[in-house]
């Protein structure tokens, strides 16, 4: 191989465009099979700058040493290494002697795990992109005397194109993340179904279920406790209770719909048919008022919710243009809320269809014909403990 060869190689980098989170992989594979008949190293290493206090941190390597080298993920703080010389000076190191430069900065674990794995002589490469060092790029002999000045420019034009490169992987591995983040967003407030849908380009349509089981819930006395609670206290109340419910409707393979104030909306049997959705919706307001038993007002007083749920059909769709998000509408929807409203605090109350699909799980006892608003008498029952 000439002395000219690498600069194909080179171009073969420039022509590399960011695919994936392991393109920094593959391209310090090619750098360690084209280059080591050109330039001397027995181990290829990256090392990034992270984190507020900077950190060093190994991110990739490549070695035909026994042993390895450092665990990938290793890092030290940057204060605690001499690599702030070389961000200062922005020029290549050589040490041809590693062994002796450990003897004069003992207290460098690292150089000690180098030599004690064989390492001899060692090239450090600042990676500097638009100015600033993002990394550092290693190249490690088992031999003493490996590095010349003769291999600081090739070196360091490797370093500078891989240096640019691994700034895209960086903001690509931001932009997935923040894919990732948008798609836990998404899920937390819409099923999976749709969430899919709209990822997959498909405008999702709204979608008529037949029977499913609509629970409302909301905490007694809420609106009185605003008056004499901090704002902080009551938030820090709703942040805790709203995890421990969704974890619970998530469990139970149940559909959160919403929030409205102190009020919490799900429907068992949406997006997708569920033979037990009844079953499903009457665990949940078990879970609901088991969860509230180690809640507490802050004068000691029990934090107690009403719960409603009622049978029937719902029309379930993406409401909104621009923040849009899953809903329900219809009958069975208000008349949850309505039950909810007339349930003694404490208590689950239903309509009779519930309490004929559950009466083989749960303890179902009558609770009477109401009159409730819009709609008339209807024969109702409360839900009680498996």
């Amino acid at each position: 191989m000439s002395s000219a060869e690498p600069d194909s190689h080179l171009t073969l980098l420039d022509r590399c465009s960011v695919s994936d989170s392991a393109l920094l992989d593959v391209l310090c594979d090619v750098i360690f099979q084209s280059f080591r008949g050109v330039i001397p190293f027995d181990r290829l290493s990256v090392a990034l700058l992270e984190g507020e206090p900077v950190e060093v941190r190994l991110r990739w390597q490549r070695s035909i040493l026994a042993g390895g080298g450092l665990p990938l993920g290793y890092s030290l703080p940057l204060s605690a290494t001499t690599l702030g010389q070389l961000i200062r000076g922005g020029s290549p190191r050589i040490i041809n002697d590693l062994q002796a430069y450990h003897e004069l900065h003992p207290e460098s674990l690292s150089t000690q795990m180098m030599v004690e794995q064989g390492v001899r002589s060692s090239l450090t490469c600042p990676l500097i992109l638009r100015g600033q060092t993002a990394g550092f790029l290693f190249f490690s002999s088992c031999q003493h005397s490996t590095y010349l000045d003769a291999h600081v420019e090739r070196f360091s034009r490797l370093a500078g194109q891989l240096a640019f490169i691994i700034e895209q992987i960086r903001l690509y591995e931001e932009l997935d993340r923040e894919r990732l983040r948008n798609d836990q967003l998404l899920r937390e407030l819409m099923p999976d179904r749709i969430v899919d849908q709209l990822q997959a380009g498909h405008k999702p349509q709204p979608e008529l279920h037949p029977e499913c089981s609509v629970l409302m819930a909301d905490l007694v006395g809420f609106t009185a406790r605003c008056q004499s609670c901090s704002p902080q206290w009551l938030q820090r109340l709703l942040d805790d209770l709203y995890e421990a419910l969704d974890q619970q409707t998530q469990a139970l393979g149940v559909t959160k719909i919403g929030t409205i104030g102190d009020g919490y909306l799900a429907v068992a049997g949406v997006p997708e048919a569920q033979a037990d959705h009844a079953a499903r919706a009457a665990r949940l307001a078990q879970s609901i008022h088991h969860t509230l038993e180690s809640f507490a007002w802050p004068d000691g007083s029990p934090v107690q919710a009403r719960v409603g749920i009622f049978v029937g059909p719902v029309i379930a769709g993406l409401a909104g243009r621009q923040a849009r998000r899953f809903d329900i509408w219809g009958h069975t929807v208000n008349m949850a809320s309505r039950l909810q409203v007339e349930a003694t605090p404490g208590r689950t109350l239903a309509c009779e269809r519930v309490g004929a699909l559950v009466a083989d799980s749960f303890h179902v006892e009558p609770a009477g014909r109401r009159s409730l608003k819009g709609v008339g008498e209807i024969e109702t029952v409360w839900i009680g403990d498996d």
